[in-house]
């Protein structure tokens, strides 16, 4: 156990492995290049020569790209270790929420989904009244708690040459510098044509000082935007913040940096991200077998 464990201040507290007295035995089977078959299945081998007790492999095809069982090695190498008595855990995927992608489906393979836990992540947007629109990152902002930034939706600062859609969007080369400069900036996020880190790299190329995203997707996976005042609110919420805008001359508002919220709730809930079944490969084996928490989870890391 590590006490006074935390990531970088946040979340606070005792950390320990779910299963501490185990040892643990590791099969390097990916490279920068990817994942090699030969390799997974190579590793698979040894792990059966060691006479490992529990397999748990968080890798997997893409949704779009399932192998059939006699093709995968995944499967193939899995149904040997379960012919010499070894669990096989696999992850369902990060390909959700549509349905039918989930990987990994053997049914000789545990296959598990992702799920939150009751911690959330909250950075707070805080308007000219001290009124507080609720949101969810990972962010060290030190902008001030006091709402006095200039606050601006990116649709109001389209470029001539680009859409509405884009600019409100806050994609890349769609918005005016010079109306972004020195601002916070509200986005949306309902195109799909860019991540949230290429809006984030656009704003804060264009001198804006603080982003807020509107996107219901990521709801209750918190990421990591380090010191830049990024945080991510709710479509239902929303509205608040374009009336304000709408009716107000001057808008301003602040982000608060990140605080973590204990025994949040609803929890546990699946993950957005977690694949969704049923198989693709065959609709009469229900998949995921089961689900764990997957979304901030504090845990070690090696250093550089």
């Amino acid at each position: 156990m590590v006490t006074d464990a935390s990531y970088y201040g946040l979340a606070t507290g005792n950390a320990k492995g779910g299963s501490p007295l185990s040892r643990i035995a590791m099969y390097r089977v990916c490279t920068r290049y990817g994942c090699q078959g030969s390799s997974i299945l190579a590793a698979f081998s040894d792990a059966i020569k060691d006479g490992v007790d529990i397999l748990s492999l968080s890798l997997g095809s893409p949704a779009s790209y399932m192998f059939d069982y006699k093709e995968d090695p995944i499967a193939i190498g899995a149904f040997h270790a379960v012919e010499n008595g070894i669990t096989v855990v696999c992850s369902g995927g990060n390909d959700g929420p549509s349905e039918e992608t989930v990987t990994n489906v053997a049914p000789w393979i545990l296959t598990v989904a992702a799920t939150t836990i009751d911690r959330k992540f909250e950075s707070n947007v805080v308007l000219q009244g001290k009124k507080v629109i609720k949101g969810e990152a990972i962010n060290f902002a030190d902008i001030g708690t006091s709402p006095i930034h200039p606050l601006i939706y990116g649709k109001s600062a389209k470029k001539t040459d680009a859409t509405e859609s884009e600019a409100r969007n806050c994609n890349p080369d769609s918005m005016d510098g010079e109306m972004i400069k020195g601002k916070i900036v509200l986005c949306d996020n309902d195109d799909n044509s860019n991540t949230i880190h290429d809006k984030e790299d656009e704003v804060q190329s264009l001198g804006g000082i603080g982003l807020v995203l509107v996107d219901d997707k990521t709801s209750g996976v918190a990421s990591n935007y380090n010191e830049f005042p990024l945080t991510v609110i709710s479509s239902k919420d929303a509205p608040a913040i374009l009336s304000y805008l709408n009716s107000t001359k001057n808008p301003v508002a602040t982000i608060l940096p990140s605080t973590v919220v204990s025994q949040y709730k609803p929890a546990p809930t699946i993950a957005y991200f977690s694949s969704r079944g049923p198989s693709s490969l065959s609709r009469n084996i229900l998949k995921p077998d089961i689900a764990a928490p997957g979304v901030d989870i504090l845990a070690a890391w090696m250093g550089e």
